[in-house]
C-alpha cells in the first residue's frame, strides 16, 4: 500500500501537460496555467518549497492554493504541480 501512495503524486505530475522550467537562477519561472494546473521544476539547493508556493499563489486569481504536490525530478531538481482555489 505504501508503494501505491508514494506513486500517486508522480502519476498526477505525469498527467500534467504544461511544464514550467526553473529559471537560470534555479528558482521557479513564471507559472503557466493549463486546465487549472500550475506545474514545473525548481532547484531545491537555491529555492524552497515555500518560495515556490508563494510564486504559485501570486499566479492564482484567488491568491490561494487548493492542492500542491512535489517530488524528485531529473538532475536533482524537484517537480511540482499545484491547483488554485
Amino acid at each position: 500500500m505504501k508503494k501505491l501512495i508514494f506513486a500517486v503524486p508522480f502519476l498526477v505530475l505525469a498527467a500534467c501537460e504544461t511544464t514550467m522550467e526553473a529559471d537560470s537562477s534555479g528558482g521557479p519561472a513564471p507559472a503557466v496555467a493549463d486546465g487549472g494546473d500550475l506545474n514545473g521544476t525548481y532547484d531545491p539547493s537555491v529555492t524552497t518549497a515555500e518560495q515556490v508556493k508563494e510564486a504559485v499563489r501570486a499566479q492564482c486569481a484567488s491568491g490561494s492554493i487548493k492542492h500542491y504536490v512535489e517530488g524528485p525530478g531529473d538532475g536533482g531538481m524537484m517537480v511540482y504541480t499545484a491547483r488554485c482555489v
